[in-house]
């Protein structure tokens, strides 16, 4: 399989993207902007947009020492994958209605691929308020890949500077990025799971 990079730029709707840049410049208290966040992007349904644009940078090897710890208390550094596994991550959030309709497929994907070399990260972007439902969330639909939060903003720094939600990279096995997709439709499932199972199958031949 000869995996490129999609040449997509994530895009958000202009309410959302400004209260984005207001949270990295404003000094006002981070629960007003993450409350203010949750509004726009409840009703902007703008979440599965797509454009052509310049593509941000994605280097592996600036993850190497990305450590997060999942809802369980256990870390999950991306070093122990990165390079070895195929690595599907997921940004999304209890308030997004498309996050939580793609997490199913996660899960589906999780359970063919897991234990053939698919490693499936999902990565809360839920603000202190709202991060109390995430486990609650993910056990009551008995999800079993990685669920991190991403409290620092470390993984968000790095693989998803705009915020985007959903949000979904993929790494094949030399830690490449041959996926990067904002949104989520039931649609795209076949195409989601016909590239995962083509980085899997060197390895199984």
């Amino acid at each position: 399989m000869s995996g490129s990079v999609s040449n997509l730029q994530p895009v958000m709707c202009p309410a959302a993207r400004r209260l984005r840049s207001a949270w990295g410049r404003c000094a006002a208290p981070r629960l007003i902007l993450s409350l203010a966040l949750l509004v726009a992007l409840g009703l902007s349904g703008c979440s599965a947009a797509q454009v052509d644009g310049q593509e941000e940078r994605t280097d592996s090897g600036m993850l190497t020492g990305l450590v997060l710890t999942d809802i369980r208390g256990e870390s999950v550094a991306f070093s122990d994958y990165l390079g070895r596994e195929v690595v599907l991550v997921s940004f999304w959030a209890t308030f997004c209605k498309p996050c939580k309709s793609e997490m199913p497929f996660l899960q589906k994907l999780h359970e063919t691929w897991g234990n053939r070399g698919l490693k499936v990260i999902s990565i809360s972007l839920d603000p202190p308020d709202t991060e109390d439902q995430v486990a609650p969330l993910i056990e009551r639909n008995r999800y079993t890949f990685s669920v991190c939060i991403d409290r620092q903003s470390e993984a968000t720094q790095l693989l998803n500077t705009k915020g985007v939600l959903p949000y979904l990279l993929i790494f094949d096995r030399s830690g490449k990025v041959v996926k990067k997709k904002d949104g989520f439709t039931v649609g795209d499932q076949p195409e989601l799971e016909k590239l995962v199972a083509s980085l899997l199958e060197p390895a199984a031949q």
